[in-house]
């Protein structure tokens, strides 16, 4: 349960008494997942992604850290939630509301 300043809410999860997260625990354990084509895009990840004949390159991070002068996107961006959880030589279709459009994963840096 959270107390906040209008009274108790639950919250949708829950964990165990015994269990201390930390965030940096949590990417931690996000980073390490990797594929036969890799690692897989995780927040922290630098993603560098082809759409047509252009190449751009991305680091997605926690929203509060998102600065888009150096292509830091928030992880809850269209584009960061397109592509978490893929990997390189995926095409990953990116859902915004200037339009869809799709995107092929070239490389992925764990952060």
């Amino acid at each position: 349960m959270w107390t906040g300043y209008q009274g108790t809410v639950p919250l949708p999860f829950s964990f165990p008494s015994n269990h201390h997260t930390t965030r940096g625990s949590m990417l931690t354990s996000r980073a390490d997942k990797v594929t036969a084509n890799g690692p897989v895009v995780t927040i922290g990840s630098r993603v560098r992604v082809r759409d047509g004949n252009y190449e751009d390159t991305y680091r997605i991070v926690a929203p509060e850290d998102s600065d888009p002068a150096t292509r830091s996107i928030s992880q809850d961006s269209p584009m960061a939630r397109a592509l978490l959880g893929h990997s390189v030589g995926e095409r990953v279709t990116v859902h915004a509301p200037f339009g869809t459009r799709c995107v092929t994963v070239l490389n992925v840096e764990a952060g």
